[in-house]
C-alpha cells in the first residue's frame, strides 16, 4: 500500500501514480463502530502529520479538508489537529534552489525532473485545485512554518491553523516562496482573515515553540512515521496519504453508511 515510485528500477521519486487498495484486513473485518462525542454526535478525531516542504502534504491536506466537509456537523463532531514532521531538520535558512536539491537527492536528470513536475501539477490541479508553480523557488528549513501553525492553533484554534497552513503551502508551492523566511510566513498570514499579522511577525521573531516542534517531530519518527502526509482518523491509518479515497475510507471506519 505504498506510493508508486518513478523509475522503479532505480527506486527514486514518489509520484503517486494511482490509488492503492484498502488493506484487506479492513475490507474483511467486522464493521467498525465510530466513537461518540460527549454531545452524542459521532466523533471524528483527525490527526494530520506533515511537513510544509512536501507538496503531497499540500494535496493531502486540501483533500482531507474537503472530505471532512462532507460530514454533516449535526451528526459528526469533527476535530482536526496538525502535528509537525521535519523531512530535513538541518535545512538552511534561507533555503537553496528546490529543483537542484531534488535532482541531487534523487539523482534525477532534467527530463525526469520535468516529468515529475508535470505529473505533480496535473494531480494537484485535478484533485485539490492547486496550481503548482513551474518556477523553482528556494526550499529552506520549515521549523518556523510549523511553529507558526502551532502558534495559530494555540491562539486562534484549529480552523484558523488549517487556513494558515494552506496559505503557507500556497506561498511555497504556488508562488515559489521560501518557507524558512519570515516574509513568506507573514504574507501567508495576511491571506487569513482574523489572524493578526503583527502578532504573528512578533512571534516569529522569537524562538517560542521551537523546542516543542523539534520534540514532537522526533516523537513522530519514534512512533514509526516515515512518510508524510500521515493521516489518522479515530486511530485508523489512511494508508494512501495524499491519495486516500476518503469516501471509501470513511465507510470502512464507520463514518458513513455502507
Amino acid at each position: 500500500y505504498q506510493r508508486r515510485v518513478h523509475g522503479e528500477a532505480k527506486n527514486r521519486v514518489c509520484i503517486l501514480d494511482k490509488l492503492s487498495p484498502l488493506p484487506p484486513q479492513m475490507a474483511t473485518a467486522a464493521p467498525i463502530v465510530a466513537p461518540k462525542a460527549a454531545d452524542g454526535r459521532t466523533l471524528v478525531e483527525t490527526k494530520l502529520t506533515l511537513d510544509v516542504a512536501c507538496p503531497w502534504c499540500f494535496v493531502g491536506a486540501r483533500r482531507l479538508k474537503a472530505a471532512l466537509k462532507t460530514l454533516d456537523s449535526k451528526q459528526y463532531d469533527v476535530q482536526v489537529s496538525v502535528h509537525p514532521f521535519l523531512l530535513n531538520a538541518d535545512a538552511p535558512t534561507p533555503g537553496l534552489n528546490r529543483d537542484e536539491l531534488i535532482k541531487k537527492k534523487y539523482e534525477l536528470t532534467d527530463a525526469e525532473l520535468k516529468e515529475m513536475h508535470e505529473k505533480m501539477a496535473a494531480k494537484g490541479l485535478a484533485q485539490a485545485d492547486i496550481k503548482f508553480n513551474p518556477a523553482s523557488g528556494n526550499m529552506g528549513n520549515t521549523i518556523n512554518s510549523l511553529r507558526l501553525v502551532e502558534w495559530t492553533t494555540k491562539t486562534y484554534g484549529a480552523d484558523k491553523a488549517l487556513a494558515v497552513l494552506d496559505a503557507v503551502e500556497s506561498e511555497v508551492f504556488e508562488h515559489s516562496k521560501d518557507p524558512s523566511l519570515s516574509e513568506t510566513l507573514v504574507a501567508a498570514v495576511k491571506r487569513v482573515s482574523g489572524v493578526d499579522e503583527k502578532a504573528a511577525a512578533a512571534f516569529l521573531a522569537t524562538d517560542e515553540l521551537r523546542a516543542d516542534i523539534l520534540k514532537r517531530a522526533a516523537e513522530a519518527r519514534a512512533r514509526g512515521v516515515k512518510t508524510v502526509p500521515n493521516i489518522l482518523v479515530n486511530g485508523h491509518f489512511a494508508t494512501d496519504g495524499s491519495q486516500t479515497d476518503f469516501a471509501a475510507f470513511f465507510k470502512q471506519i464507520g463514518l458513513a453508511d455502507k
